[in-house]
C-alpha cells in the first residue's frame, strides 16, 4: 500500500477526504494513517529538505494554540483571530487542555487563570505579550504594542527599528524605551 501525505491518509484515501490527524513526521507523512509494514516508503525527494528561505521569519506561535482572555484594550473581541494569526498560532475558542499560552488581558477570569496554572500552561500579562507582539505581521498589533504603557524594554528595542515611522516613534518616545548604545552611536554619528 502506498503512503499519502496529509492531508489526505491510508484510512480516508479511497473517499478523497481531508485526513483528521495534524500529527506528520519530518517527511510530511501521516504518522497516525500511514503506519504498517506493507507500506511503501516516500520518495526519496520527499525526504530532501528544501533549504531554508532567509526572508521568511520565524513566527513566535507557529502552529500554537492562543487563548487571549480577558480586555485587550485597543482592540475589539473580533480582531483576536487576526492578532494570533498575525503571530502564527491558531486562537482557541474555549479553555482546554490543547491550549498551549494563554494571554491575560484586562479583567480576565481568576478562576480560568487558575485553571490553566494547574494544567501546566503559561500564562501571559500584557506587558510579557508586548514582546510578542512587537514580532506581528500585523502593523496594528506593533502599534499597539509601542503604545501599550506596559511595554517591556526588549518589545521596545524590536519596535525602535520598526519599518513603519509612526510605530518607531511611539517606541523611542515611551516611558520605558532605553536607548541602546548602538542607538545612541548611530544618533552621535548623525548629528555630527
Amino acid at each position: 500500500m502506498a503512503r499519502y501525505k496529509t492531508p489526505l491518509c491510508q484510512g480516508r484515501a479511497a473517499t478523497g477526504a481531508p485526513c483528521r490527524n495534524r500529527t506528520t513526521n519530518p517527511d510530511g507523512w501521516c504518522g497516525r494513517c500511514s503506519g504498517g509494514a506493507e507500506d511503501t516508503p516516500p520518495p526519496a525527494a520527499a525526504s530532501v529538505a528544501a533549504p531554508a528561505d532567509p526572508f521568511v521569519t520565524v513566527r513566535p506561535w507557529d502552529g500554537r494554540v492562543v487563548l487571549l482572555t480577558g480586555v485587550i484594550p485597543g482592540f475589539r473581541s473580533a480582531d483576536r483571530e487576526q492578532i494570533v494569526a498575525s503571530l502564527g498560532g491558531i486562537q482557541a475558542q474555549r479553555p482546554s487542555a490543547a491550549v498551549h499560552v494563554v494571554v491575560a488581558g484586562e479583567n480576565a477570569g481568576p478562576a480560568k487563570l487558575r485553571k490553566f496554572e494547574q494544567l501546566g500552561v503559561p500564562v501571559m500579562s500584557l506587558s510579557d505579550f508586548t514582546a510578542v507582539a512587537a514580532t506581528s505581521d500585523w502593523a496594528e498589533v506593533r502599534f499597539w504594542a509601542a503604545k501599550h504603557p506596559g511595554a517591556t524594554e526588549e518589545a521596545l528595542a524590536l519596535l525602535a527599528n520598526d519599518p513603519n515611522e509612526a510605530i518607531r516613534s511611539w517606541a523611542r518616545g515611551h516611558a520605558n524605551y532605553v536607548e541602546a548604545k548602538g542607538d545612541a552611536a548611530v544618533a552621535g554619528l548623525l548629528a555630527d
